[in-house]
């Protein structure tokens, strides 16, 4: 009886010390999360802050954070022209100038009406944004990869471990959608009560895009300028953004 006793004291002491370690790591993941968090409201203000005269110049004209997100379809496709022309110089500059209307849209989504106070934020907006910097994404590279037939073994791994998380991750949003159910609500208001919460950028998916778009570009330029150490460069930033998409895979698709 003493043995089994001690035995069930060892147990219980066990338990509350794999508890108070639980609780230790989750306030330790909380704190992270609540660091993040500010970290991107800060990135936000100061986005905010930097193209507020240009947010109100846009309003006054009527021209709607939805309008810019579409100029920057429109700036893609003109970029993809002049890529697939030769002309790799000119398609880079408008490639960044899409890269660009991503920086300025959510400003002026945000900027508030003077008359009401209410913002431009959308669901729509939401969706067309993610939608506008992904296609950048996979035409710039495209080109970046199929550069005057360039390619190798390394990116095309590379290449097909991102299309492979990106398939997962349009699977697993699809899945959540399907979950979501807000009752007597149309499918519109569905939606928009879908996409709203879920789809705003947090500070791990604004660093997943940065580093993609950062490794696509160093390629790009490192194949133009027949720079080994700009590709090899390139080649760390995928690894970066293929380990920071696979956890965010986790967290928000998986673990979520």
């Amino acid at each position: 009886m003493r043995l089994f006793a001690k035995n069930h004291q060892g147990t219980e002491e066990w338990k509350r010390v794999r508890k108070e370690k639980l609780l230790k790591i989750k306030r330790r993941i909380e704190e992270i999360l609540d660091r993040e968090h500010s970290i991107t409201a800060k990135e936000k203000s100061w986005r905010d802050r930097l193209f507020r005269p240009l947010s109100r110049f846009c309003r006054a004209l009527g021209i709607r954070a939805n309008h810019i997100t579409a100029i920057g379809f429109v700036l893609i496709a003109i970029h993809v022209w002049y890529f697939w022309t030769g002309q790799e110089f000119t398609g880079l500059v408008y490639a960044l100038l899409a890269a660009f209307t991503d920086m300025i849209d959510g400003p002026v989504a945000r900027f508030k009406y003077t008359e009401d106070g209410a913002d431009d934020i959308t669901a729509l907006g939401t969706f067309l944004d993610h939608l506008r910097d992904y296609s950048l994404a996979l035409s710039f590279g495209y080109f970046s990869l199929f550069y005057h037939n360039q390619f190798n073994t390394i990116e095309l791994t590379i290449f097909t471990i991102i299309a492979l998380l990106y398939a997962i991750m349009a699977i697993s949003t699809f899945i959540r959608l399907r979950k979501h159910r807000e009752f007597g609500r149309s499918a519109e208001r569905h939606l928009h009560g879908f996409l709203l919460p879920e789809m705003q950028t947090s500070f791990w998916g604004r660093a997943q895009f940065f580093a993609l778009i950062l490794a696509i570009a160093v390629l790009f330029i490192g194949r133009m300028q027949d720079s080994s150490f700009l590709v090899s460069f390139s080649y760390i930033a995928f690894g970066a953004h293929i380990g920071i998409n696979f956890r965010n895979l986790l967290e928000d698709y998986i673990l979520g």
